[in-house]
């Protein structure tokens, strides 16, 4: 899972760093990437239901077929802002945003609480944002600090 996400988060990581070029993006070129994204996403996502597919579960074609499902999906959630423009003005959002790196690897190590019903997605929740911030301020306070400049722009 690690890894088909992982192609999600680069996406997202590519946006973000030519948020300008993506706001200058036609309303009708988003729209087509939007489209053809959330079809490809779909087709696979109603594919991997077909018996002869699904017999494969838990080898390499299967991940292939997982990875067509949620990289084109990441890139419809990405695109989401877009067509909400109060969703992009979020303040929210805009934290998530600054913090995605270690939402993302923080995220991983809780999955197992979202199959215990509402209290494990309330678990799931309070500790993946505990240790996201915590990760977030080690990061962007207490090493910087501790770390020369010199030293941290090299590594």
């Amino acid at each position: 899972m690690e890894a088909e996400q992982s192609f999600s988060f680069f996406a997202g990581m590519l946006v973000s760093d030519n948020i300008e070029k993506v706001h200058h993006l036609s309303y009708k070129k988003v729209s087509n990437i939007f489209f053809y994204s959330f079809a490809i996403g779909l087709f696979f996502y109603l594919s991997k239901a077909i018996p002869v597919i699904h017999q494969y579960k838990g080898t390499l074609p299967y991940q292939y077929i997982l990875l067509f499902i949620k990289l084109p999906l990441a890139i419809c959630c990405i695109l989401l802002p877009y067509y909400f423009t109060q969703l992009s003005h979020s303040g929210i959002l805009h934290k998530v945003g600054k913090c995605s790196l270690e939402l993302y690897l923080v995220h991983m190590a809780f999955l197992p609480y979202l199959s215990q019903g509402l209290k494990g997605m309330l678990w799931f929740t309070l500790l993946t944002a505990l240790f996201t911030i915590i990760f977030y301020l080690l990061d962007t306070r207490v090493i910087p600090k501790l770390v020369p400049i010199s030293d941290h722009s090299a590594s």
